[in-house]
C-alpha cells in the first residue's frame, strides 16, 4: 500500500506499507514499531496484543489517542484492554495495520497527540 508522504510538525507519516515492511520518512522498518515523537522497534509478537506491559512507553508521552495495528486481520480488544487506557483519559483504536497507518496519517495531519503501534 503506497501512502501519500506529507510532511507534518514531526515528520513521521507512514508513506509506505507493504505487509513485510514500513517506509517512514525515507527509512525502511521490517520490524513491528512504536511511532511518538520519533521510530522505535516494538518488541511484542501477536499473542502479547493486549498485555498491558506493552504499552507502557506508548502511555508516558501522555497522547489523546494510542492506534495499534494489530497485522492483517482484525483482533477485539477485552472490556479490560479499553479501560486501562480510557481510566488514564487516552483513546484506543485496534485496527489492522493497513488500517492504522491511513489513520495515524489522517490524525498527524490535524495536530492530533498520536501515538502508534505497528505489527507486521
Amino acid at each position: 500500500m503506497e501512502l501519500t508522504l506529507q510532511k507534518g510538525l514531526s515528520g513521521l507519516y507512514v508513506k509506505s506499507f507493504t505487509g513485510k515492511s514500513f517506509i517512514i520518512a525515507e527509512y525502511e522498518y521490517d520490524t513491528n514499531i512504536i511511532i511518538d515523537n520519533k521510530v522505535k522497534q516494538w518488541n511484542i509478537e501477536k499473542s502479547q496484543l493486549f498485555n498491558f506491559k506493552y504499552y507502557d512507553e506508548m502511555i508516558l508521552s501522555k497522547p489523546d489517542i494510542v492506534i495499534v495495528g494489530c497485522g492483517d486481520i482484525q483482533i477485539l480488544p477485552t472490556p479490560e484492554f479499553i479501560n486501562y487506557f480510557t481510566s488514564q483519559d487516552i483513546g484506543i483504536e485496534i485496527m489492522t495495520t493497513e488500517s492504522a497507518c491511513k489513520t495515524f496519517n489522517v490524525l498527524i495531519s490535524e495536530h492530533r497527540k498520536v501515538v502508534t503501534g505497528l505489527i507486521l
